[in-house]
């Protein structure tokens, strides 16, 4: 019994401290079938939980006994490094599109080409907006993920 009483008192202290008012949490459910919820503590004590859903659904109070996992939300990174980081990935990613199709018309054109031939300037100057356009979405992809999950309970 009195191991009980130890391990129940933290327990609600925690609970209270990990799950601060205005936190954002994404709630799955022991159930399978019933599927995630996001949303906003709008309460949280040792027995249940009350989210206000994204959406502007009405508030939902659930047990924390039928809860099977909580993460809450955490961003990993600032919006400039977010950005920064993706732009980087789609900027590698578009010179070597832009790179393997220049080489592959130049390598074409060396082999079948006999008169004048503008394949490799015209893939060339193709890529440089295809070069931008995957630095960009890079960037927006980055951003976009920016927000991480973290287990906070059990």
């Amino acid at each position: 019994m009195l191991a009980a009483d130890a391990i129940g008192a933290p327990m609600a202290a925690q609970q209270r401290d990990v799950l601060p008012v205005g936190a954002r949490v994404r709630v799955a459910p022991h159930a399978p079938h019933a599927g995630r919820l996001v949303g906003t503590v709008l309460h949280a004590d040792s027995a249940t939980i009350t989210l206000a859903r994204d959406g502007g659904a009405s508030p939902v109070t659930l047990d924390l006994a039928d809860v099977g996992r909580i993460d809450q939300r955490y961003l990993a990174r600032s919006r400039g490094k977010a950005f920064e980081r993706g732009a980087g990935v789609g900027a590698v990613v578009g010179l070597g599109l832009g790179f393997v199709a220049t080489g592959a018309t130049a390598w074409y054109e060396s082999r079948k080409c006999t008169d004048i031939c503008l394949g490799t300037a015209v893939v060339g100057i193709a890529s440089i907006p295809v070069f931008v356009g995957t630095t960009i979405g890079g960037g927006l992809i980055g951003l976009a993920r920016r927000e991480r999950w973290r287990r906070v309970w059990p």
